[in-house]
């Protein structure tokens, strides 16, 4: 556990005092602070954030240092949330306001219950004065376009604003992320808070994944190598449940063990690989799962990424070598032949009724307003903006 300090120097007394009194408490390293202005960026801040781990301890002057907006504010409240930082603020009434809700959590729903009521006021607020300059417009020539009072204003899609909040929650640089896409550094904040009040459960659900001890993007261990999906098929033939491999696809001993072996293994398709990951896992493998390993692992190793359908006719005209493999494993052949079927085509419908499904189930079925897109297009939205095609081979391992 670390502490650390976090200030905006704005020039005042306050501000002044507050890095006078931790730079004799605090090493230089773990003090962290922006300066004017901080509406263009606020690299102290992302750093900040970046280098806090679980449990460290944060002081700040108050609330108003974490934000220049309210939605700037949330999101910050919310990446302390994750890492489960402890907040101490030196402000009397800030600290009094924290203390009051009991957690930094309780004070970002109550934030976010204000910030939606004051939402609500300003649209009523808003509606009318539309209204009024639409009857002021509607007096004017046609040729008075310039005149028009009401000229609304270009607003960004739904898919473009989940890309963002995707990269906001998975804690990206709302800097970065404003420099890339070209908008300001306060929309990346305005688009998640928006967001996560109008796909409130697909957002919670997403941050359940991401926010897992050992989440990883399956995506990135895929490639060229699958090796993790002759694991799936060898852990699944021992049980048959899809539980149990998930559960072992986000252990420690998959993580520490199996992840590194399958990196170093990516280029060189090291026909060993499953040897090694036999001798290094804890996970009970027998002798007839090394055996159906070692015969995918032929089939497998002249698998082209770019090659599914020969692949898959491999699969299923290979001779008897693979399928002998498969009926020691388990007397349920017919399942575990689909779940390699399964795995390979990721596009296969299989695969895709299971998260289609899954994610369906979200909003019990209810009817969707039709302003809004589909639960199935939000997930897809939200791992697009970590680069992951194959996103629903992620969800599949961790919903």
């Amino acid at each position: 556990m670390s502490t650390y300090a976090y200030y905006y120097n704005d020039g005042s007394r306050e501000s002044l005092a507050f890095k006078s009194r931790y730079s004799e408490i605090l090493a230089p390293e773990n003090i962290f602070y922006d300066s004017q202005p901080a509406d263009v960026e606020r690299a102290g801040l992302d750093a900040l954030i970046a280098t806090l781990n679980v449990n460290d301890v944060l002081h700040i002057p108050s609330l108003c240092s974490l934000g220049s907006s309210m939605d700037e504010l949330l999101v910050t409240l919310e990446s302390l949330r994750i890492t489960k930082t402890q907040l101490h603020i030196l402000c009397e009434k800030d600290s009094k306001l924290l203390s009051s809700t009991g957690s930094v959590k309780n004070l970002f729903d109550l934030i976010v219950s204000m910030q939606n009521l004051q939402t609500r006021i300003a649209k009523v607020k808003q509606i009318n004065g539309i209204k009024k300059a639409l009857l002021s417009d509607s007096m004017l020539c046609s040729e008075d376009v310039k005149l028009r009072k009401y000229k609304g204003r270009k607003s960004r899609s739904d898919e473009e604003k989940l890309k963002v909040a995707g990269c906001i929650l998975r804690g990206e640089s709302p800097t970065e992320i404003a420099n890339k896409l070209q908008i300001s550094r306060s929309s990346t904040y305005n688009y998640t808070s928006s967001m996560s009040e109008k796909y409130k459960n697909e957002i919670d659900e997403f941050r359940t994944i991401i926010q897992h001890p050992n989440f990883i993007n399956m995506h990135e261990i895929c490639g060229e190598s699958i090796a993790i999906l002759i694991l799936d098929v060898v852990i699944f033939s021992k049980n048959l449940s899809h539980n149990d491999v998930t559960n072992y696809i986000r252990s420690n001993d998959f993580i520490d063990k199996i992840i590194p072996l399958i990196e170093s293994s990516k280029s060189k398709h090291n026909s060993n690989l499953i040897s090694d990951i036999m001798a290094f896992s804890d996970y009970p493998f027998n002798t007839a799962q090394i055996d159906l390993a070692v015969k995918l692992s032929d089939v497998f190793l002249k698998y082209k990424i770019n090659d599914i359908d020969d692949l898959k006719h491999e699969l299923s005209s290979t001779g008897k070598n693979l399928m002998e493999a498969i009926a020691k494993s388990s007397p349920k052949f017919d399942e575990i032949h689909q779940r390699i079927f399964t795995l390979v085509d990721l596009k296969q419908e299989k695969l895709s009724d299971y998260v289609s499904n899954k994610i369906n189930s979200i909003n019990n079925g209810k009817s969707k307003d039709p302003s809004k897109l589909n639960s199935l297009k939000v997930f897809e939205c939200l791992f697009n903006a970590l680069n992951s095609e194959k996103w629903k081979l992620t969800y599949f391992y961790y919903c």
